[in-house]
């Protein structure tokens, strides 16, 4: 990672941040993503540090995989002036609006970029939100995977998956940031105290991810996060999530808005469950 690197990062903030008035809550949400850009960074080193498939990697890999974890959010910068302007012009922008995907956007940006235009960057960053099996149907995964560099690909694509789940749990946990993002931010205040949805539960006792568009309640946005654990890649990660508590934490959070202690304890066990598994 080069000092060029930080430096260039911050301008593509910068630049979004004139934009957006001091006092807004999309100002609160780029420079958020600032730090939160520093703690993937920092995540992915230690999940780099801790797998011997990626200690062994040349220097140009590891580069790549920083610049990648840096980078990996880039996207949010303009995605934040959007929905800023959006709201200044009185339009509505749902939460999951595909027209602001920040993969997508970030990728656009960083195709231009001499110094970035990396297939390993580029595929982290445009696929680390996305479920995997919608990666595995894009046509552009496909161009991708016939890269000579195709498992570098791979590798750095669920490293930044990693650590971007690991430092969100960072933040919710410390910050309790679920309270304070987009999603809340636009949730009817009734579905902040609702039960948890049939279709969510389902979706968790299958061993599935939560499909984000499926969320309609608060309790099920939380259940959402802690399906994360069906999507970690590396058994470091897990180490690093069960260290700090991260999915402790979610259990305890969702036991306050589901009042079915029979379907909190199957949550519980099935949490227990996977990650027994990846140890």
């Amino acid at each position: 990672m080069q000092k060029a690197d930080f430096i260039n990062f911050r301008q593509y903030y910068k630049q979004a941040a004139v934009l957006i008035s001091a006092d807004d809550y999309y100002q609160t949400f780029i420079t958020h993503k600032v730090r939160h850009s520093a703690q993937v960074l920092k995540f992915g080193k230690k999940i780099i540090y801790q797998t011997v498939e990626l200690t062994t990697k040349t220097l140009d890999f590891v580069a790549a995989a920083e610049r990648a974890l840096l980078f990996h959010d880039v996207g949010r910068f303009e995605e934040g002036t959007l929905r800023y302007q959006a709201e200044q012009n009185k339009e509505y922008i749902a939460a999951a609006s595909s027209q602001l995907n920040h993969g997508d956007l970030g990728y656009n940006t960083l195709l231009k970029n001499p110094l970035y235009n990396d297939p390993r960057i580029l595929a982290a960053v445009k696929y680390h939100g996305l479920m995997m099996e919608d990666v595995y149907k894009a046509p552009e995964w496909q161009n991708f995977m016939q890269s000579p560099n195709k498992e570098e690909i791979r590798q750095i694509l669920f490293l930044v998956r990693d650590a971007d789940k690991l430092a969100n749990l960072q933040s919710i946990q410390k910050e309790q940031s679920l309270y304070r993002d987009i999603f809340y931010k636009q949730l009817p205040p009734e579905c902040r105290t609702m039960p948890l949805s049939v279709d969510v539960v389902e979706q968790f006792m299958a061993r599935q991810t939560i499909l984000f568009p499926t969320v309609k309640t608060f309790a099920d946005r939380i259940l959402m996060v802690i399906s994360w654990i069906y999507d970690i890649n590396y058994s470091a990660s897990y180490r690093i999530s069960q260290e700090n508590g991260y999915i402790k934490y979610l259990l305890a959070e969702l036991e306050k808005y589901n009042l079915d202690k029979t379907l909190q304890q199957k949550i519980v066990n099935q949490v227990n469950e996977a990650e027994t598994k990846c140890e």
